[in-house]
């Protein structure tokens, strides 16, 4: 636990987390919009 390359890997897996959210709520609105 607590290891550099652990905390790297975490940090890279939550960017991309919070960026497929943001990429799935942009994509609600915009049918919300369109549909």
């Amino acid at each position: 636990m607590g290891h550099s390359s652990g905390s790297i890997t975490y940090d890279r897996y939550a960017k991309e987390v919070e960026v497929d959210r943001l990429v799935n709520v942009m994509a609600d609105v915009y049918k919300e919009i369109v549909g």
